[in-house]
């Protein structure tokens, strides 16, 4: 029997909208639930909880002539990682894990051989020979493999966030680009190459390039800002040709803002050049300059130039990372 039909018009209609609003609710419910928040309550991002390299320790790096705390040979090499055919830089998951035996200093070769995280050589770097074949051996004990296909690595699961070409800029071993290996007990599920987002900039002009194979192309929002700034600066009258060092900081909302590193102390004139400069460059549109990847896992938001200005010849920038 339909029970329906013993139901006014009117409340079936308000019944069906009713239920279309619970369906609604419980759709943007499991939405929610799948998206972890942030579709339905569109809570915003929480940028404190991203780790990076304060404005301070850019000053101090820059200061000190600061070298890396942590030598290159302190990581591992990973290739096949993606199709170019360079390799990239790793902490070690030897060190991520130590498998129960002192393992405070290696350097391995790893491979990423048919989705499976493959150890293929720990290096005589921080060792000896013999204590990195003693390693080795212990390895293929524990784990199995063989010297020529290596030792599987079934005992890692985590994420390994692999840089390609670091580079030292005073202190801090920087890339423009990282590939997160997603590892279950040595399998790897999934390969994410994250190349850096480029700020709106880059495509003004031609590359910075460099003799190591890796930079080149790959600075060219520097070309980009100094035409920016030489159509935008209002001139200050000069005789003399004047040099700075600059810290150009961009925040986590893409603002970009300009530190003078030096000359330490400035007379009037500097102020004044350095003023109208500080005042060009936060008129550039948020998004005009990205970030870099540190082996650490922080975010560098700084880049480090110097700046020679002229009246006649406005300001010529460089990348000191050149």
């Amino acid at each position: 029997m339909d029970m329906s039909a013993n139901i006014p018009r009117k409340m079936r209609i308000a019944i069906r909208i009713n239920s279309f609003v619970y369906m609604q609710r419980i759709t943007c419910l499991i939405i929610c639930f799948w998206f972890n928040g942030n579709v339905c309550s569109q809570k915003p991002v929480n940028r404190t909880a991203i780790d990076t390299v304060s404005v301070k320790e850019m000053v101090a790096y820059f200061n000190k002539g600061k070298q890396p705390s942590r030598p290159l040979n302190y990581y591992d090499a990973i290739e096949r990682v993606c199709e170019a055919n360079i390799a990239r830089l790793v902490v070690s998951p030897v060190l991520i894990k130590n498998l129960d035996m002192p393992a405070t200093n290696f350097h391995a070769i790893w491979e990423n051989y048919y989705s499976q995280l493959v150890l293929k050589k720990i290096l005589p770097i921080g060792m000896s020979e013999a204590r990195a074949e003693e390693v080795f051996s212990m390895l293929l004990k524990k784990y199995g493999g063989s010297r020529e296909k290596g030792v599987f690595a079934s005992w890692f699961t985590g994420t390994l966030n692999a840089l390609i070409c670091p580079y030292n800029l005073y202190g801090e071993w920087v890339s423009r680009e990282k590939t997160i290996l997603t590892v279950d007990r040595g399998y790897i599920t999934s390969v994410d190459p994250c190349g850096i987002p480029r700020g709106s900039l880059h495509n003004c002009g031609n590359g910075v390039h460099i003799n190591d194979g890796c930079w080149n192309r790959d600075l060219p929002e520097i070309k980009c800002l100094e035409k920016f700034i030489r159509d935008n600066y209002d001139p200050v009258f000069t005789f003399f040709q004047k040099d700075y060092s600059l810290l150009l900081f961009t925040d986590l909302s893409g603002k970009s803002y300009v530190h003078i590193l030096r000359p330490e102390k400035m007379g009037w004139f500097d102020r004044r050049v350095v003023s109208e400069l500080e005042r060009t460059i936060n008129e550039l549109p948020v998004g005009s300059f990205r970030y870099l990847e540190t082996l650490d896992g922080r975010i560098f938001q700084g880049r480090y130039l110097k700046a020679t200005y002229s009246y006649r010849g406005g300001w010529d920038l460089r990348d000191y990372i050149h």
